[in-house]
């Protein structure tokens, strides 16, 4: 009988330590969303909207991270980090550190109708949908070479909020496919030092002249871009 209470004090002991450990390391939530496109409809794995040709609907894709921050393994980055960087900043640290919250439901608004999803195991927000032309004419807004279209993401008890967008991509055009490191932003990928500077430290630096270059492309060309981290 005594065996057995001890076993089960055991078994409470440990799971306020649980319990604590998680309070005094977990941080604040935070729900990040990345520029996304959307294309022409042209597959038949997707049923097209009620009367509506496929060649008039567009398929959207909605991208993003919800993650929590890590202090314990945050402040361990950063006495790391010490060494080498100077004035850290402790966001961008917290992206590289922070735990995906996975199988986590967030939902959609915004468009024609709200529509609830769950992060995938690693936090990832993946999200494939679709609408008519119409649709997505009726929420076009400017940006981009042919517009975008706006949306929110957020938790259920609205709590967390986020403002997502969405670039059209027709079928028709030139889309450029760019490097970001050292051809859009100076990181210095020769030196590992060069890199953990560039990354934590001091604000993003522009490759000089490159910004010119593309913001021709897009004027006499009406050029897309898709950058792509190495």
């Amino acid at each position: 009988m005594l065996k057995g209470f001890n076993i089960i004090s055991y078994i409470i002991l440990f799971e306020q330590c649980i319990l604590t450990l998680s309070f005094l390391f977990s941080g604040n939530k935070q729900l990040i969303l990345v520029p996304s496109v959307a294309f022409r409809y042209h597959s038949n794995d997707i049923e097209p909207t009620t009367n509506a040709h496929p060649s008039d609907d567009w398929i959207l894709y909605a991208q993003g991270w919800f993650f929590e921050e890590n202090r314990f393994r945050a402040k361990l980055a950063r006495t790391a980090l010490s060494t080498v960087v100077s004035n850290i900043n402790r966001k961008r640290v917290s992206h590289f550190t922070g735990s995906g919250l996975k199988y986590k439901t967030l939902c959609m608004d915004g468009l024609t109708y709200e529509m609830c999803i769950k992060t995938d195991g690693d936090g990832l927000v993946k999200k494939q949908f679709q609408l008519s032309n119409n649709n997505v004419q009726n929420f076009r807004v400017s940006g981009g070479t042919y517009g975008k279209v706006e949306y929110f993401l957020s938790t259920i008890d609205k709590t967390i909020q986020t403002k997502g967008e969405i670039f059209l991509c027709d079928d028709n055009g030139i889309s450029i496919i760019s490097d970001i490191d050292d051809t859009i932003k100076l990181t210095g990928v020769t030196s590992v030092r060069s890199i953990l500077r560039n990354t934590f430290s001091g604000q993003y630096k522009p490759i000089p002249g490159m910004s010119e270059r593309y913001r021709h492309y897009d004027l006499y060309y009406n050029a897309t871009f898709r950058c792509l981290p190495a």
